[in-house]
């Protein structure tokens, strides 16, 4: 985003017409933050050399010019006259040609109209701040509200982003459900939380799972695997549960999913009741499945150790850990980290670092990548990331060799709780892991500024559209 040629073709207009040095004026109001890729401004306000305003309009307030050109009253600053920030380099910069106000002065406006589009652009201009490397407060910190106000302020603004969060909850999440009563959530959501101290606790999914497999392949070899975990578990209500189940997976195949039907889990989310048809729902692609939790306590654990201790052979056991592999990349169960050019040289130190407490699914290094620009928006497009911040990112790391390295971790028990913004949720793990990171190798990077260390996506739908994009710029 920039100021629009446009708008420039408009002012250089007025300009010929009345016969006005474009060196005479300078663009105020949200040109600026135009300019910065702040937001696009809806009007073009100027201000005018006293000389010259009187010299041509005979010193009036605002003044109209068309539609979209606004003269402005003088002064247009409370703290510097329109001839100080015409004249002084200080107080602005110099855009194709044109002098545009210096966003401090605008952001020191704004923080007092404190109109509701202010309190908006305040909250841009900080983040904005505190990426810049010219910002400068000293010019107008002592012209600032006093803190009290400001914290007002900033009150008022986020009451009214709590109201629109909530307008967005729109559907239940994992951390919402309601007891005894029948919802839908994620399947792969569901998936994740099969964990017991730590490790994945449903290897019998993947048994059921390489049985389907088995049948709709027409081969029987891995149908031992499942009678003997059958056999083992007992107390089944069907005679041959093998071709009971085989009834299911035909069935289901052939007219999806029940959605009558719930998966029966406790409270903390563990299957008690519909394993088979919960394996199906996760080969044949089901992204949503019911669920009703219960207050029962039952307790199942079908973690590797029950095979180790059921005598299944090495090879049954290694194919279940490969098989549990598979189905979470496939359903990206993963987190994405990706390391920026600024810390190249730390590489392989961040990813030391990262795998004292996750695992490393895997690693690759990209050196040199010819679509880096445009792979960087298309990632920070998926969290919805303003594309002047993006554009501040780039700049930062345009500086270094564009060598970058593209991690896959797994995170156990994420730990989700939903944004602030824009209400999507995002992993409190992940949030303490790029916060332990930039901390750390922040002091290492000769001009940090923000965010040009880590990306790492917040949730699991962000990883499935990294992986999207991984395949779309080759980097698989």
């Amino acid at each position: 985003m920039a100021i629009l040629s446009t708008d420039l073709a408009e002012i250089e207009s007025f300009l010929s017409s009345n016969q006005i040095d474009k060196k005479d004026i300078c663009l105020v109001g949200s040109l600026s933050l135009a300019n910065i890729g702040i937001r696009e401004n809806k009007d073009i306000d100027l201000i005018i050399q006293s000389a010259v305003r009187k010299e041509k309009f005979n010193n009036n307030n605002s003044i109209t010019i068309s539609n979209k050109i606004d003269i402005v009253n003088s002064p247009w600053s409370s703290i510097f006259l329109d001839d100080d920030i015409i004249e002084n380099d200080k107080l602005h910069s110099i855009i194709k040609g044109y002098k545009v106000v210096i966003p401090e002065l605008l952001y020191h406006k704004k923080i007092w109209l404190n109109r509701e589009k202010d309190q908006t652009d305040v909250l841009e201009l900080n983040e904005f701040a505190k990426m810049s490397k010219t910002w400068d407060w000293t010019i107008i910190v002592s012209h600032l509200p006093k803190k009290n106000l400001i914290k007002k302020v900033f009150f008022a603004l986020k009451n009214r982003l709590k109201a629109v969060r909530e307008s967005l909850k729109k559907r239940i999440l994992f951390f919402s459900i309601h007891q005894d009563a029948v919802q839908v959530i994620d399947t792969n959501l569901l998936l994740s939380k099969q964990i017991k101290s730590i490790n994945f606790n449903r290897y019998d999914l993947m048994v059921r799972y390489i049985a389907i497999e088995s049948v709709l392949a027409g081969n029987e070899d891995a149908f031992d695997l499942y009678n003997k975990m059958q056999e083992k578990r007992g107390n089944s209500p069907y005679k041959n549960p093998l071709e009971t189940f085989k009834s299911l997976i035909k069935e289901i195949q052939q007219k999806g999913f029940n959605m009558h039907s719930p998966i029966v889990v406790n409270k903390q989310m563990q299957i008690i009741d519909g394993a088979h048809r919960f394996a199906c729902a996760l080969y044949f692609n089901t992204k949503q499945i019911p669920i009703k939790i219960v207050k029962n306590n039952t307790d199942f654990y079908y973690g590797i150790d029950w095979f180790k201790q059921n005598k299944f052979s090495d090879s049954g056991i290694s194919l279940l850990k490969e098989k549990k592999e598979e189905i979470f990349l496939k359903k990206n169960l993963y987190f994405e980290v990706i390391l920026w050019p600024p810390v190249a040289m730390f590489f392989d130190d961040i990813q030391e670092e990262i795998k004292k407490e996750h695992a490393i699914i895997s690693s690759k290094t990209y050196t040199d990548y010819p679509d880096f620009e445009s792979y960087v928006n298309a990632l920070y497009a998926i969290d919805d990331i303003k594309q002047w911040k993006v554009k501040m990112k780039l700049e930062g790391m345009k500086k270094y060799p564009l060598t970058f390295r593209r991690i896959l971790i797994s995170i156990i028990e994420p730990n989700f709780r939903h944004k602030q913004v824009n209400n999507h949720l995002i992993s409190q793990k992940v949030e303490q892991l790029k916060k332990q990171i930039r901390k750390k190798y922040a002091p290492k990077v000769e001009n940090y500024f923000y965010d040009i260390i880590i990306h790492i996506g917040d949730n699991y739908e962000h990883s499935k559209l990294s992986s999207i994009l991984a395949r779309q710029f080759n980097l698989t």
